[in-house]
């Protein structure tokens, strides 16, 4: 186990968003969440579709959030900004090569289409970027959850 697995969140700071998006769908859960918690305790949630070697469409995931009124319950951008400030060596011991998404901040860009953050390893650093709801989600893909 790491030295401290907590994150610590000032939710009173507001996320850093991409110039190209146009419209921050649920601006309403920006600053919901815990101020601080154990990397540890947070859920690697996966779609039933995406158990088992399946895939599924991102939207098909937000749409099961959304109907289940979990999304409220999702990491958001803040989340992972705070996670990659931790470092490579932090997400390597907590996520081991998957990619993990903050649901909670759902964008829309130019032309509607959605589009999700999500933290990864790339190149020996924690990368922050965007995936399409449009694209395929595979089982190491989770969203990160707060414990209920």
């Amino acid at each position: 186990m790491s030295q401290t697995a907590n994150i610590r969140v000032d939710r009173t700071i507001r996320p850093i968003y991409p110039d190209w998006v146009k419209e921050v769908l649920h601006p309403e859960l920006e600053n919901s969440g815990p101020a601080e918690y154990d990397v540890g305790q947070l859920e690697q949630w996966l779609h039933d579709g995406q158990k088992n070697g399946g895939w599924v469409k991102g939207q098909v995931i937000y749409d099961h959030l959304e109907a289940t009124d979990t999304l409220k319950d999702c990491a958001s951008l803040r989340d992972l900004e705070e996670i990659q400030k931790k470092g490579v060596s932090f997400f390597r011991e907590h996520f081991q090569g998957k990619v993990v998404y903050g649901w909670k901040s759902v964008v829309r860009r130019a032309g509607g289409y959605l589009f999700v953050p999500f933290l990864c390893e790339d190149g020996g650093e924690v990368m922050q970027c965007w995936y399409w709801l449009g694209d395929d989600w595979l089982g190491s893909y989770p969203a990160l959850c707060f414990a209920k």
